[in-house]
């Protein structure tokens, strides 16, 4: 330091005399040429300089103003607005410069680390040309000394960006006022005062604070030590007292013993250190102070190091503490910390907190942090919620209330997943709103203990809108594993309700009404599950229905639900199936189930399963009770919805109590007979085979006897409503003069039999559903004609046959009969010629 005196104030001496004279002899223009080139010499950074300036009276002054280094495409831009310096002239005509004033006015330092890497070190000229000047220096100002009466810098500003341009650190409002004094044992005293009003960092997590720092300062040269006499550092309002020293040594190292407190300070000073906590509903009391001492010797090349080994120590405490929260009525008093903090441990000797109805007690340490950090730590508390309320983000929970209580102990490393937890948490009559899924949740009551081997839960209960959850006992993985989201969950679980309403536990989202139907999004955790349980369910609603006595026992196994069975009641019957719901696509649930029906009311099951109503359109015509079984594969939407275009299904359906009435099928065909009865048709019970595959309904050999008639129906119809049947109608005798002008009177005459009382009429259906279209089917009646036709020859040949027989038995002596042969071939021939007719009507 003694060096460096030395040279500031020769230079400092030279450096005026030579402008004294430059002004008399050189235009000034050309004094700010020479300062440029001389700066430029030592730097290959752009240089600016707006004016130079020299006075002498009343005191003489040097200006430099507009003063710039660098730039943004640099390291390090260094600007000031206006550098003067103020001094006596007789002050430079002893061996002692005493300077009145040097005043910086708006110095700016803004430095771009990205381009960090570009700059290297002195070079080895450099360094040598450095070693001149200060040996050169020392002999010519031996025996001068200097005196800066005040040394002032006004709204000093500091930036530095990170390597993406992002300010990474500020210090704004820089004020400074110093007076520095070479002693004449060579030592240099600093004493004043620096101030900077907002002091901010990213890292820091925080709002900018402001500094000030009450400087008493003594540089002893020849022992490279700064002594600290009293000095005082202030964040916001918290003053720290410093005392001691702090020595280089030769080897480039430095000892420290620095003395640090403070004078016990206001809380509220505190708590404006904390974004959270600035808040006008908070009003804090109580009496903060740290003591402590840095005692070491640190390394250059090894600091962390070297600063685990010493003996730094501060004492954190606040004794008779108070915080209160007038927006929701809570006050803690007393409150009180002691703590211990050293290169290598945390040790929290005592947290104590209470209030009217709460109290906590925290004890523990943290070692080792700065490497692998160990943790112990113990908690008890007794909480009456509403009072913690407010330290509780309200996004992510408000309106809580209720009672806890928790054990808790922690032991191991920092992560807790690879720590020993051993904890107690008694919950009663907790209520609270999740702000985010929207759930409000009441009366929320439990007993959850966990430890190195599982986590328990028991005797849970908790009531959600109108739903409402009873667990009796559950057991999961231990919680470390929970917090591990590469680790399944191990569960078993057991529980019941009462009721529960689909629409209370579905997260609702932004906007959307109590009414509305939301897609399922569960959880990443779901995910994880990895277990089995029975749940039961006395009455649960689901899109406006209610099922009654769910029952289920399943196993879930990383978002793959297999159930075996469901069972429940509804829609006046039940329902039970067994199978599987993938729901890891997230975006769609296939399912692979085995489904079995009992006595289900079509018209309710088909009002709730309107995906299977777009296929079948059953619903406004058909009232019957239905028995299901039935293997389907399919996938479900969001929704819950069955995407009919994905459902592979074979089974069996029956009716029993069935009444088909006006179905557009019906109607065509009570129309076209001319028969009203076939309007409404009751059948007292039919079974039938059916299958689904490609959105289409295939149905063989569907009968509905009712009355003296059958219907017997093949085909299918499709998700578009489009269908395709052969339905043959047996028909008593009565409707056969309804049809006699729908068929030529030869072909009709063949088509239907005299000799019997009923006859079948094929038709075709196709079309819409809602508007069906119905045609006889030509091929199948001429087929019938024709086969009737045969029928009724090979008939009067037989009889033919048997007159012949008794003819010739009655009389012997008359001719012999006509060739049997010769008979058959003429009513083979009469056939031919009766089919090609029945063609030409047609």
């Amino acid at each position: 330091m003694k060096r460096f005196a030395q040279i500031f104030a020769g230079l400092l001496l030279v450096f005026i005399l030579l402008l004294v004279g430059l002004v008399v002899f050189f235009p000034k223009e050309k004094i700010k040429n020479l300062v440029l080139q001389k700066i430029q010499e030592q730097t290959d950074l752009p240089i600016q300089i707006k004016d130079i300036g020299l006075s002498f009276f009343p005191h003489f002054a040097f200006h430099l103003q507009g003063f710039a280094v660098g730039g943004q495409e640099h390291l390090v831009f260094v600007s000031v607005e206006d550098f003067e310096i103020r001094s006596g002239l007789t002050a430079f005509l002893d061996k002692e410069i005493n300077i009145s004033d040097i005043i910086v006015q708006k110095p700016i330092l803004k430095i771009y680390t990205k381009y960090s890497d570009q700059v290297s070190g002195d070079t080895e000229k450099d360094h040598q040309n450095n070693v001149e000047l200060e040996t050169k220096t020392h002999s010519d100002s031996e025996d001068i000394g200097f005196f800066i009466t005040n040394f002032h810098i006004e709204d000093g500003e500091l930036w530095i960006y990170d390597k993406n341009d992002q300010e990474e650190i500020k210090i704004k409002d820089l004020d400074q006022s110093l007076t520095i004094k070479l002693t004449p044992n060579k030592d240099l005293e600093i004493n004043g005062k620096t101030s900077i009003t907002e002091v901010w960092s990213k890292h820091l997590h925080m709002p900018a604070i402001s500094v000030v720092m009450q400087n008493n300062l003594i540089f002893q040269d020849e022992q490279q030590k700064l002594v600290i006499n009293n000095s005082t550092f202030t964040v916001q309002d918290l003053p720290i007292f410093l005392n001691g020293f702090i020595q280089g040594k030769e080897d480039g190292n430095v000892v420290a013993d620095i003395a640090l407190k403070t004078e016990p300070t206001e809380l509220s000073s505190i708590f404006q250190l904390v974004p959270a906590l600035q808040n006008q509903d908070w009003q804090t009391k109580g009496r903060f102070a740290v003591q402590g001492r840095i005692n070491g010797l640190f390394v250059e090349d090894d600091f962390l190091g070297s600063f685990e080994k010493s003996q730094t120590n501060l004492l954190l405490t606040l004794e008779q503490g108070q915080i209160a929260n007038k927006a929701h009525d809570v006050s803690f008093a007393p409150v009180s910390l002691e703590t211990t903090i050293t290169p290598l441990s945390i040790k929290l000797h005592k947290l104590h907190l209470a209030s009217k109805n709460s109290n906590l007690d925290v004890t523990g340490h943290i070692s080792n942090y700065l490497q692998e950090a160990l943790v112990g730590l113990t908690v008890k508390a007794n909480a009456d919620l509403k009072e913690v309320q407010p330290w509780l983000d309200k996004k992510t929970v408000s309106k809580l209330k209720g009672q806890a209580k928790l054990d808790l102990d922690i032991n191991g490393k920092i992560d807790i997943d690879q720590s020993t937890v051993n904890a107690s948490l008694t919950l009663q009559d907790v209520s609270l709103y999740e702000p985010n899924l929207k759930y409000n949740i009441q009366n929320f009551s439990g007993v959850f203990t966990t430890d190195k081997n599982q986590t328990t839960f028991e005797n849970i209960t908790a009531q959600i809108e109108q739903s409402d959850f009873a667990i009796s006992k559950a057991t999961f993985s231990p919680v470390q594993v929970f917090l591990d989201e590469k680790r399944s969950i191990h569960f078993d679980v057991a529980g019941a309700s009462k009721y529960i309403d689909y629409l209370d536990v579905l997260p609702k989202s932004e906007g959307a009404s109590a009414a509305e139907k939301e897609p399922l999004v569960l959880p990443d955790i779901f995910y994880r599950l990895d277990g089995k349980g029975t749940y039961k369910i006395a009455k649960a609603r689901y899109s406006g229905t209610d099922f009654e006595d769910v029952i289920t026992t399943f196993e879930l196994k990383k978002g793959k639900l297999r159930v075996n069975p469901l069972s429940t009641k509804s829609f006046d019957g039940s329902f039970k199936a067994t199978g599987d719901i993938d729901f890891t696509p997230k975006d769609r649930f296939p399912f692979d189930m085995t489904v079995a029906m009992d006595h289900i009311s079509l018209q309710k099951s088909l009002a709730f399963a309107t995906s299977v109503e777009s296929l079948v359109h059953l619903k406004q015509s058909l009232s019957a009770n239905v028995f299901l079984d039935t293997k389907a594969k399919g996938e479900l939407d969001p929704f819950l919805n069955l995407n009919m275009q994905t459902l592979s299904s074979n089974g069996t359906f029956s009716f029993k109590d069935a009444n088909l009435a006006n179905h557009p099928v019906q109607n065509k065909l009570s129309n076209y007979l001319s028969a009203a009865e076939f309007k409404e048709i009751n059948v007292k019970q039919w079974s039938q085979k059916f299958n689904v595959a490609d959105g289409k309904l295939q149905v063989n050999d569907l009968k509905i006897n009712a009355q003296d008639f059958v219907f017997a129906l093949d085909g299918y119809q499709s998700l578009d409503g489009s269908q395709n049947y052969n339905l043959n109608a047996t028909l008593p005798e009565k409707f056969k003069q309804n049809i006699q002008n729908k068929i030529p009177s030869q072909v009709f005459n063949l088509f239907v039999k005299n000799d019997t009382g009923s006859f079948v009429l094929p038709f075709d259906i196709g079309g819409k559903y809602n508007s069906p279209t119905l045609s006889l089917n030509e091929d199948k009646i001429q087929k019938q004609a024709q086969s009737n036709a045969k029928d009724k020859i090979k008939s009067d040949l037989t009889n033919k046959k048997k007159q012949a027989s008794k003819d010739i038995q009655a009389d012997i002596k008359k001719k012999a009969a006509p060739s049997t042969d010769e008979t058959k071939k003429k009513a083979e021939e009469k056939t031919k010629d009766i089919g090609k007719k029945l063609k030409k009507l047609f």
